[in-house]
């Protein structure tokens, strides 16, 4: 018997700060904002000199936090029976105040061959998590980036902090949430238990005659129950107590035959197989709230007010059953050919569509095996890789019915139509054609792997974006339904790269290297659309497009060129225009004006609207990276993983809200770039001109009719290439004299 003790124990350091105004900027940035729009300042901003950097909320809310993970092992057996057994306690402290995950689980691994003929093999994994959730459901982070540095964290009679109508006014009502109150006042928190396993039977049959069957299954249960107490947080308060639970369940089984034959004849081998595999699963859950309780102290359901309590609850379930065969020939070790097929049936289909066919056939040829490579040294491994194939994607459940949504009427409860139906949906399938090379040199020192493919997918499954006079949106809509809506082609390779660089006295210096590319188009759509869009409704409702001749999801908005810096290049550009169709007026309220943003007019029609809006960025990276070098030296061993991406384009929308200087006026902080917004003054003529020509920030304007501050331009549109440190681990493995080899690890990552 073996026994094994692991401990890990690491610190995770808080995110960098995004730059904000520090209270001295936010300060004078008020109290040009109260100037130009004739409103009083705010007394404690007259002498701004005299003021600290103000509260640092990302500092308040981040901390430097502690991971540590304990694991107990034990194994061991007879000639006959095997075992492995683990236990695991997992503790990770959030950065952000208010988060939290914890991990307990528990395995069992044991393999009993009671006959020369059968084996018998169990494996059995319990776990429970338990997760803080307040600061990532409350949206903390981005109000600590928001709410502005002259509010406290606490007062001085020791209450929360929070925006003031001294301070802003009915903007107090605007402001953000004190986001580390709430992130230790409100109680989230989400328990998971659950468990895993199976048992698989292997007979020998006969020589080279295999059948193996085997079950498997989980299940998980989730207990979610979310608590936010009565509150004042300055203006903004919570009057009532409100309490919700979440209970979901979801079960998984799988059945699994195979039956599997090998045999050499001289320089043949013939390896086949045949397979069936069933798989079901469920799920279903409901959900309670109830507002209004007597007291803070004693978060339970039951205790909250009845009376307008609301309910809801979900159910569904699914299944896949499976046929796969596969033949494999290889000759004296030099040619390889394997044919393969399988067909699956899916509940997401129709009865028609229900069932999708997929073969595909490989061949290989090791070239270093032929007789005239054997008089060199150089080439220790040659083989050449062509491959075709198809496979299948059955999507998400159920979209081939039309669902139903519980509604309540003069009558009673009823039900709607909650989605649009397709019984006509087919499998989303996707062929792949690949041609590789595998080198090996010197005796295997240096192992190249380059593959490259062109992967066309069809009858690609998505919503159709039906237009809203068709009952889609607003209340009592009608989901969209599911679709095949057109085919999609990528182009890619991938290459890895295997060095020893040193192996001798003692030390070893291994390197694994591998970069891949990849490039996606849009090829056609089977319906008259020519594009398709979808909005983040969280974000201002960002868009992205995709396009026939166009990669998939590319953002869409507007190209800017600055802002305007004098009357007179207003009237010699382009403008966004009225509801009419025609031009805003150009004057400094309810207008273009100097400082606004000037927008480039791509069809040349001398007008800014919506047909204006191009493409102004790529989500896909052009190509993605990873390194890895493994040093040993006697019992040490130090591993480094370094990964990295280039050409991806990433929209900043955390800039895009708080780089708009008009949001100061709502009692929110600003990015350090909004400090620079354009200042209107006059020349000597007594023209409108800007005192920091150059600026790419708008100004502050009471009515934003040019739409500074939410049309999406390429302004924000950022370079999301990086390389970084994503590993470091470092290993010494003990005399066997001492405890038995045991390992231990110092990482960071």
């Amino acid at each position: 018997m073996k026994v094994g003790y692991n401990y890990l124990y690491t610190l995770q350091d808080r995110p960098s700060e995004v730059s904000t105004l520090n209270l001295q900027q936010f300060a004078i940035m008020n109290n040009e904002i109260a100037q130009q729009l004739n409103r009083t300042p705010t007394p404690e901003f007259a002498n701004p000199s005299v003021l600290g950097e103000g509260t640092r909320w990302q500092k308040e809310l981040f901390k430097t936090a502690p991971l540590q993970r304990h694991q107990l092992t034990v194994s061991g057996g007879t000639e006959r029976t095997g075992y492995y057994l683990s236990g695991e306690y997992f503790d990770q402290e959030g950065v952000a105040v208010g988060s939290n995950f914890k991990r307990y689980s528990f395995r069992l691994n044991m393999d009993n061959k009671l006959f020369k003929w059968l084996t018998l093999s169990t494996n059995v994994n319990f776990y429970q998590t338990k997760e803080k959730l307040a600061s990532t459901s409350e949206d903390v982070i981005r109000n600590a980036i928001n709410l502005a540095p002259n509010i406290a964290v606490k007062n001085p009679d020791g209450s929360w902090g929070g925006a003031t109508e001294a301070e802003y006014g009915n903007n107090a009502r605007y402001a953000p949430l004190n986001p580390v109150a709430i992130a230790n006042l409100i109680d989230n928190n989400l328990k998971k238990t659950g468990a895993m396993g199976g048992m698989t039977a292997e007979v020998n049959i006969l020589k080279g005659l295999t059948f193996r069957t085997s079950f498997n299954g989980n299940f998980e249960y989730f207990d979610g129950t979310k608590f936010t107490p009565t509150y004042r947080l300055g203006y903004l308060t919570n009057e009532k107590a409100s309490m919700s639970v979440n209970n979901n369940k979801n079960f998984y089984w799988n059945l699994n035959e195979l039956l599997q034959y090998n045999t050499n004849i001289g320089k043949h081998a013939i390896n086949a197989m045949v397979s069936h595999e069933a798989q079901a699963w469920n799920y279903e859950g409901y959900n309670i709230t109830r507002v209004g309780f007597a007291s803070n102290e004693i978060p339970a359901i039951n205790l909250g007010d009845a009376q307008g309590q609301t309910t809801g609850g979900f159910k569904g379930s699914g299944a896949l059953e499976s046929w796969l065969g596969r033949v494999v020939y290889t000759y004296d070790e030099k040619y390889i050919l394997q044919v393969a097929g399988r067909a699956d049936g899916s509940s997401n289909f129709g009865a028609n569509n229900r069932w999708g066919y997929f073969p595909s056939v490989s061949a290989a040829w090791r070239v270093s095996r032929e007789p005239f490579m054997q008089s060199q040294d150089l080439i220790s491994d040659l083989k050449i890789r062509a491959e075709w194939g198809t496979t299948g994607n059955s999507g998400a459940s159920n979209d081939q019915f039309s669902s139903l949504n519980s509604v309540t009427t003069p009558w009673g409860a009823g039900f709607r139509t909650g989605r649009y139906g397709n019984d006509d949906l087919k499998w989303e399938e996707t062929e792949t054609k690949n041609i590789g090379i595998n080198i090996g040199l010197l005796k295997d020192r240096i192992q190249l792997e380059a593959d490259y493919y062109i992967r066309k997918t069809d009858n690609l499954l998505m919503p159709n974006p039906l237009p809203a006079y068709m009952g889609t949106q607003g209340e009592g809509a009608i989901t969209a339904p599911t679709v095949n809506i057109g085919k999609m082609q990528n182009r890619g390779f991938g290459i890895t790269l295997n060095t020893v660089n040193i192996n001798r006295n003692n030390f070893t210096w291994k390197t694994n290297f591998n970069i891949s590319s990849f490039k996606t188009e849009i090829t056609k759509f089977y319906s008259d659309a020519a594009f398709l869009t979808r909005s983040a409704w969280y974000m201002n409702n960002f868009t992205a497009r995709s396009a026939i001749g166009q990669a998939p999801w590319m953002f869409w908005g507007y190209l800017s060129d600055g802002v305007f810096s004098s009357e007179e290049e207003i009237r010699k550009s382009a403008i966004p225009t009225q509801s009419d169709g025609s031009p805003l007026p150009i004057q400094k309220e309810g207008g273009v004006w100097v400082g606004d943003i000037k927008y480039r007019d791509l069809n040349g029609d001398n007008k800014i609207d919506s047909r204006d809006q191009t493409y102004i960025g790529n989500p896909w990276p052009k190509l993605t990276f990873g390194l890895t070098n493994t040093v040993s030296w006697k019992g040490f061993d130090l591993s480094v993983l370094v990964t990295a991406a280039s050409g991806n384009d990433i929209y900043n929308f955390v800039r895009f809200n708080n780089a708009n200087p008009n949001n100061i006026n709502l009692g929110r902080n600003l990015m350090s770039e909004a400090f620079d917004y354009a200042r209107i003054v006059q020349d000597a003529n007594g023209n409108d001109v800007l005192s920091n020509p150059g600026t790419k920030i708008p100004r502050i304007v009471g009515s934003d009719v040019n739409g500074n501050g939410n049309r999406f331009t390429d302004y924000f549109v950022e370079d999301g290439s990086y390389i970084r440190i994503k590993n470091v681990t470092l290993g010494y493995i003990l005399p066997a004299e001492w405890l038995s080899r045991q390992r231990w690890y110092a990482p960071s990552a």
